[in-house]
């Protein structure tokens, strides 16, 4: 296996590693108290905040012609977490984590409509047992308390939007330079989440204090995360297959929640379908397989 090779899986798995942590502490910050608008925007000044270091240090080197490039990526960012809080807000909020899990697709469908896929085109197998893979390993957990037209709608428009600037940044970060580009775009997506704060439901209530402690945590790891997979992509593009084993975080969520949860106080929670466990395992086996895939293509 070449090197390259290696450092693509190792940073995708990792990635979805710091991303499944994130959602562990976002879930326990909420336990506390912690409102869903304030959480999107902590999350995003974090990651504004740790790339900001970066720019400093990449922008007299980077040459600004194409910047609008990674202001509109910032912009498409945005717009995908905002359609991601509402469905989360007024939507059914379980069926959002199995239906973000179709980014993959939109990732292969994008980087296809752009011409950047190798001669053979996307590998569909991968990208198709991984959908399916995430499908099933989230559905388990469907409450059916809201609008799940709604949900269905808003979250497919937002694994879109993400899988976009997945593809742009293929497209565009190398030339641009891929630390400026990602610190750019990243640095636009804390300031536009200002609009956060006025989405709160009791604006002049504040944040408990046990509640943000976890916020904080989460937001470093979901900026943790972010560097590992816009990085990665940047520098070395192959968006889908990146996706592929970035899509394995539902299943490392799962695991942490056992393996830490108990030191924290969550507990985890089990299948609301009776064949709950069979699903689970289903999706676990199909991800396994179709991140081996990549790793080993």
């Amino acid at each position: 296996m070449e090197i390259n090779a290696i450092i693509l899986a190792v940073n995708s798995i990792a990635g979805a590693i710091g991303y499944a942590l994130s959602s562990v502490f976002f879930k326990k910050g909420f336990l506390q108290g912690a409102g869903m608008a304030r959480s999107f925007a902590y999350g995003n000044w974090i990651l504004a905040a740790m790339f900001l270091p970066l720019l400093v240090w990449t922008a007299p080197q980077t040459d600004w012609s194409n910047g609008w490039q990674p202001l509109l990526l910032g912009a498409i960012f945005l717009l995908g977490n905002l359609l991601t809080f509402i469905a989360l807000r007024w939507g059914e909020v379980s069926l959002v984590g199995p239906i973000l899990g179709g980014k993959v697709v939109f990732v292969a469908l994008w980087s296809w409509g752009f011409g950047i896929t190798s001669d053979e085109g996307p590998d569909w197998i991968a990208v198709s047992a991984t959908a399916i893979a995430v499908f099933c390993l989230g559905i388990t957990d469907v409450r059916k308390k809201g609008s799940i037209p709604l949900t269905t709608i808003l979250t497919l428009a937002s694994a879109n939007f993400f899988a976009l600037c997945d593809v742009l940044i293929q497209l565009w970060a190398k030339d641009f330079g891929p630390v400026a580009f990602s610190s750019t775009m990243f640095l636009v997506v804390g300031l536009l989440s200002f609009a956060f704060v006025g989405l709160r439901r009791n604006p002049d209530k504040p944040t408990p204090k046990p509640a943000l402690k976890w916020m904080i945590a989460g937001g470093v790891a979901t900026g943790v995360q972010a560097m590992l997979i816009t990085l990665t992509i940047g520098f070395m593009g192959k968006a889908t297959e990146i996706n592929v084993l970035y899509a394995t975080r539902g299943l490392w969520a799962m695991i942490l929640v056992v393996m830490i949860g108990p030191m924290i106080g969550l507990k985890p929670e089990g299948s609301r379908m009776k064949y709950g466990w069979a699903l689970r395992i289903t999706g676990a086996i199909l991800l396994f397989g179709a991140s081996l895939k990549v790793i080993l293509s």
